[in-house]
């Protein structure tokens, strides 16, 4: 699965999983703090819907769709309007701990 990215080059992303390390169900919120304009990690987003009166947590939810803690998230890219670009540039920071967690929590 491909990372995307959305938001205004040079200034604040949002993204989803897998664009960077933490739970799925949350959206990322990237900004370009790190040197030669690389974005990092700042924040998250949860989804907390309400349904019948329960407030639901997206990153602890199991997914209908696999089982797993945290509900899957994605962009119709067909639906979206606009232009879809390459990613900014990440800090290898972001890469590694996502591909440490990735191998050690077995999470997407």
């Amino acid at each position: 699965m491909e990372a995307v990215y959305l938001g205004i080059r040079g200034g604040l992303q949002f993204a989803i999983p897998p664009a960077s390390y933490g739970p799925r169900g949350l959206i990322r919120i990237l900004y370009p703090t790190l040197p030669d304009g690389r974005y990092d990690l700042i924040n998250f987003i949860a989804v907390e819907p309400i349904v019948r009166g329960r407030r639901g947590f997206s990153e602890l939810e199991p997914s209908k769709l696999d089982g797993r803690a945290g509900k899957r998230l994605w962009v119709d890219a067909e639906r979206m309007r606009g232009k879809l670009s390459s990613s900014p540039k990440r800090s290898s920071a972001l890469r590694s701990k996502s591909a440490s967690r990735n191998s050690t929590t077995g999470r997407e």
